[in-house]
């Protein structure tokens, strides 16, 4: 999966909304480390491929999905 600037605006919309609510699946599902380690992979690569590119708004609402939820 790349991302590339045209792109990454769009790509993270679309995920947005999936990522925000990732901390009450964790929440929700802590006893099952399986699911756990797929949700903070996805995480990972969404923040590794997208930081890059997102613009400041962008990064703001990443690092609320990482740190603030």
């Amino acid at each position: 999966m790349g991302s590339q600037v045209a792109t990454v605006q769009m790509l993270f919309a679309s995920l947005q909304p999936v990522l925000r609510e990732l901390p009450k699946l964790i929440h929700a599902a802590h006893n099952y480390n399986l699911i756990i380690e797929l949700i903070l992979e996805l995480l990972s690569t969404c923040a590794r491929i997208m930081l890059i590119f997102l613009s400041q708004v962008g990064l703001v609402a990443i690092i609320k999905v990482f740190f603030i939820d």
